[in-house]
C-alpha cells in the first residue's frame, strides 16, 4: 500500500511539474490575449530615422508592425512588411492584401473615389472563405478632430457605414484625413469579415 501511494504521489508531482512547464510556455500567449502586444511608439526622431514613408498597422490587440512604401501610382499605395506582407491602399482604404491570415481584393477600384463620397458600392473578392461579395457604403462627415501621431494634426474625420449583400458582415469604418494634403493620416476599418479591426497610421517622407 505504501508503495502504491508513493507511486501516486510521484505521478502527481510529475503531472504538476509538466503543468507548470506548460503554463510557463503559455504565459506569453496569455499575456497577449489579455493586454495585447507592445505598441510601436512613433515619435519625431523615429520618423526622422526612416528613409521612406511607412505605415504602422495594428491588427486587433494581437499584432503590430510597420510596412514600408514601395510604390505609388494613380493614388494606389503599396506597402510591404518584413515578412513580405503587403497592404495596398487607395485614399486610405485597404483595397488588397497578401501574406495575412485572411486576404482580400477590391475588384472595382474605379468605383472607390474619395473617402468623402456619400455612397459607393464595392465588389470584394475574399480568401478564406473564397467568396465575391457586394458591399454598400454610406459616408458621413464628423467634422474636425485633433489627432495625436508623432505630432498633433487638425484632421477631418469621416465615418462609413457598410452593409454586405447576402453576407453577415456590417459595421463602421473611420478615416482621419489631412485637409492640407488630402492624404489619410489614420484609418480604422474591417477590410475582411474574419480579420480583427485594422488600425493604420500613415507617416510620410516627402
Amino acid at each position: 500500500m505504501t508503495y502504491i501511494n508513493n507511486k501516486l504521489i510521484l505521478a502527481c508531482l510529475l503531472l504538476n511539474s509538466c503543468a507548470y512547464l506548460e503554463y510557463r510556455e503559455m504565459y506569453d500567449f496569455a499575456k497577449v490575449s489579455i493586454v495585447g502586444v507592445d505598441d510601436i511608439e512613433i515619435d519625431p526622431s523615429y520618423l526622422e530615422d526612416r528613409e521612406f514613408s511607412f505605415i504602422k498597422v495594428k491588427l486587433g490587440r494581437s499584432k503590430v508592425a510597420t510596412l514600408t512604401l514601395v510604390s505609388v501610382q494613380d493614388n494606389i499605395y503599396e506597402w510591404i512588411g518584413a515578412n513580405n506582407e503587403r497592404i495596398i491602399t487607395m485614399h486610405g482604404r485597404v483595397i488588397a492584401t497578401s501574406g495575412l491570415e485572411y486576404n482580400l481584393q477590391i475588384l472595382n477600384t474605379a468605383k472607390i473615389g474619395d473617402v468623402v463620397d456619400i455612397e459607393k458600392n464595392l465588389l470584394i473578392s475574399l480568401s478564406e472563405p473564397s467568396a465575391i461579395v457586394s458591399q454598400s457604403i454610406t459616408s458621413f462627415t464628423l467634422g474636425e478632430d485633433k489627432l495625436e501621431l508623432e505630432r498633433t494634426y487638425l484632421s477631418k474625420r469621416y465615418k462609413e457605414v457598410y452593409v454586405t449583400d447576402s453576407y453577415k458582415w456590417a459595421g463602421s469604418n473611420y478615416y482621419w484625413i489631412d485637409p492640407k494634403t488630402n492624404l489619410p493620416l489614420k484609418t480604422i476599418s474591417s477590410p475582411h469579415p474574419y480579420l480583427d479591426k485594422l488600425e493604420i497610421e500613415f507617416y510620410y517622407k516627402f
